[in-house]
């Protein structure tokens, strides 16, 4: 993807973002599984990973300032059992169910199918694009 395309798309998705989810009235859940989706939906659009900086900078502004997000965060990361809808409905304003999947798929992660049939001393690597800037939180 093209710098220019890549900072129109982050423009877009931020303004629909503030439009429809970073205000007051979202439930701090509902804008923690759209944030979710989203880095789903963009590390496929956008490898690089530029979009995804981008458009992370508001949501996690919008976050800071909730009271119930650690708490809800933390709940839904040491949640042991997604399944149980009953439960799960009963606890929705503390719980995001996509979180608890993440932590649950990481945690069995094995990371040599990552590597195997790669070159680690390949020289036709290529670095990240000049537009990925990740020590900046702009």
């Amino acid at each position: 993807m093209k710098p220019a395309a890549r900072k129109f798309m982050s423009a877009e998705v931020i303004k629909q973002l503030q439009e429809r989810f970073l205000h007051a009235a979202a439930s701090t859940v509902d804008v923690l599984t759209i944030y979710m989706v989203l880095v789903e939906a963009l590390r496929e659009m956008d490898p690089s990973g530029v979009v995804i900086h981008r458009i992370s900078s508001p949501i996690r502004a919008f976050l800071k300032g909730r009271e119930d997000a650690v708490n809800i965060i933390i709940t839904s990361l040491l949640e042991d059992k997604v399944d149980d809808k009953e439960k799960a409905a009963s606890s929705s304003e503390i719980f995001c169910p996509e979180i608890a999947e993440v932590m649950r798929a990481t945690i069995d992660l094995d990371y040599s199918e990552y590597y195997e049939g790669k070159d680690l001393n390949d020289e036709d690597w290529l670095p990240d694009p000049a537009d990925a800037v990740y020590g900046r939180l702009s």
